[in-house]
């Protein structure tokens, strides 16, 4: 029993930690810094990249889109670290070997879970933020090259066809939560299967991520988030109003 509530707390705590950090008004931030202006007060009254960019110009859009990008993949890393050096063994895992770090998925996982969060509501800016793209490119940039690859190529697909970010990053983050949810199912009924398409540091134990029902859940989470955050833009695109882009040709 004691071990339960000890993860509990330690995934409370992950979460926490995740928020906090996200909440860091990155776009509110450079703007006040670069021209003394909110983001909010202007286009879609967000903070996020692409308000940012069409705003105030591509260039300072762009870093707000990597930096609350690196605001989900922060967590992660430290979280990561926390794990896999700190001396757990009787404290929060009944197995420290090599279910330390399955069993241990839930804390890292919700920590970019609670960064999106604090992203899109964060409590240092009025919790009024992002809507979560940036957030939902650094998760799958920290997890699983797959995902995001999948996701990538139908953002691009969408947006020249469509020339509209908010659907294309509705697409893009509903084909990578699906892409979680069937490397899932194949990892069930396929164990043998090498299902490992981890990116990066993360990938050390092998499909330990990628392939877990975790993994597939904060991925949906996350979308859905996302989706949340687009209503007024889905509206829009209803009745044909949503701005497009129009650099792309």
């Amino acid at each position: 029993m004691d071990i339960i509530l000890y993860n509990i707390i330690a995934i409370l705590l992950s979460l926490i930690f995740g928020y906090f950090f996200g909440s860091i008004p990155t776009g509110v931030i450079l703007c006040r810094l670069f021209y003394g202006k909110d983001p909010r007060d202007f286009g879609s009254k967000n903070s996020g990249g692409t308000n940012v960019g069409r705003v105030f110009g591509m260039k300072i859009g762009a870093a707000t889109i990597i930096l609350d990008a690196f605001k989900t993949i922060f967590p992660m890393i430290i979280v990561y670290i926390i794990l896999k050096f700190a001396n757990l063994n009787g404290i929060f895992f009944n197995n420290f070997g090599e279910n330390l770090f399955h069993n241990g998925l839930t804390m890292l996982i919700v920590a970019p879970l609670g960064a999106t969060l604090g992203h899109c509501w964060p409590i240092f800016a009025q919790f009024k933020g992002g809507k979560a793209v940036a957030s939902f490119a650094g998760f799958a940039i920290a997890t699983c090259w797959l995902t995001f690859g999948l996701s990538l190529i139908a953002f691009l697909i969408t947006l020249k066809i469509s020339k509209h970010v908010s659907l294309s990053s509705i697409i893009g983050s509903v084909v990578a939560m699906l892409g979680a949810w069937i490397l899932f199912v194949i990892s069930v009924f396929a164990p043998n299967l090498n299902t490992n398409f981890a990116f990066w540091g993360f990938g050390i134990e092998p499909f330990w991520v990628v392939a877990s029902l975790e993994f597939a859940i904060a991925s949906t989470l996350i979308a859905v988030i996302l989706v949340i955050r687009h209503i007024s833009n889905i509206k829009r695109l209803a009745s044909h109003t949503e701005s497009k882009i129009k650099w792309m040709k």
